[in-house]
C-alpha cells in the first residue's frame, strides 16, 4: 500500500488539488461545537485539508507516505 501511494503521490503530485474537501468546513463546525481544540487526522496526504483545519485547531496528521509527506512541508 505504501509504495502505492508513494507512487501516485511522486509521479502526480497534489492528487486531488489545492482546495480543500466540501466536507471539511462541515467538520470545522462539528469540531467547534463540540470544544475540540487538537485534530487528528489519519491519511492526511499532503495537506490539503489539515491546511484548513490548521487554521482553527492544533492538528497532527499521519500519513504512509513519504511522498505525500514531502509535499505537505512545501504546502503546509
Amino acid at each position: 500500500m505504501r509504495d502505492y501511494w508513494n507512487k501516485r503521490f511522486a509521479e502526480e503530485g497534489m492528487i486531488w488539488g489545492c482546495e480543500p474537501s466540501q466536507t471539511v468546513t462541515q467538520a470545522i463546525d462539528l469540531f467547534k461545537k463540540n470544544n475540540a481544540h487538537h485534530i487528528l487526522v489519519p491519511g492526511a496526504g499532503y495537506g490539503r485539508n489539515t491546511k484548513m483545519l490548521s487554521s482553527c485547531f492544533q492538528v497532527d496528521g499521519i500519513e504512509i507516505s513519504s511522498s505525500a509527506i514531502d509535499l505537505a512541508k512545501e504546502w503546509d
